[in-house]
């Protein structure tokens, strides 16, 4: 497990703070809440760093929302190996 202690040591300044970036995400999904009302969007996400991030954001939504995630083989290929989407992909609007 990460010492984030340890961590904090190697950290010369901070450039955004802790504070500053979960306000913006409550900024965007306001501006997702406005912009998608009436409407059930799917938040893609690509596995596996976003998963803290992917959770905030999904809470700052007001409407309904789809969550789907999809991960890469290998950072040499650039293939998508792996897609999980709950809703057909057509119409439906994709928040990304």
């Amino acid at each position: 497990m990460i010492n984030k202690f340890d961590m904090q040591q190697d950290i010369e300044r901070v450039l955004v703070s802790e504070e500053d970036i979960h306000a913006r995400i409550r900024e965007v999904g306001a501006q997702i809440s406005e912009d998608y009302r009436g409407k059930c969007p799917i938040l893609v996400g690509v596995l596996k760093g976003v998963v803290p991030f992917f959770g905030e954001m999904s809470q700052a939504i007001t409407v309904p929302v789809n969550c789907a995630s999809i991960s890469k083989k290998s950072p040499a290929s650039g293939k998508f190996l792996q897609k999980s989407f709950p809703v057909p992909i057509g119409t439906t609007p994709i928040a990304t």
